[in-house]
């Protein structure tokens, strides 16, 4: 991500530390949202909400690491969007891909148009 970021964009210490360190943010909280597997546990909402929390919090208390006016720009969240785009992208392909040729038994059995539940006596 850093590296992408030096290549691609500013000059700028302040600028890069700025889309670095919230392209890095969502890419994490992107790739656990992808892992989890059940999306209905308040756990997992938390622990992102407390991630989210605690990059506002750095962003309000260590104003000399961040340029605050740059990240107000569509620039900023044109240059974070094409980062976390090129990190996220390949493992979602991949997991699409998995899903693709190794489906899951519901999968599986929702193409044959039964399920487990659904018997036909004739």
């Amino acid at each position: 991500i850093v590296l992408l970021a030096v290549w691609l964009f500013e000059a700028n210490f302040i600028r890069i530390v700025s889309i670095t360190f919230t392209s890095l943010i969502l890419t994490e909280l992107a790739l656990v949202w992808m892992t989890l597997h059940s999306h209905r546990q308040f756990s997992a909402y938390l622990a992102q909400l407390i991630s989210l929390g605690a990059y506002l919090g750095s962003i309000l208390f260590l104003p000399t690491y961040f340029d605050v006016q740059f990240m107000m720009t569509r620039e900023f969240f044109t240059k974070v969007l094409v980062i976390v785009f090129a990190a996220v992208f390949p493992f979602a392909l991949g997991k699409w891909l998995h899903t693709q040729f190794y489906p899951p038994q519901y999968k599986k059995l929702r193409r044959r148009g039964t399920t487990p539940f659904q018997f036909s006596i004739l």
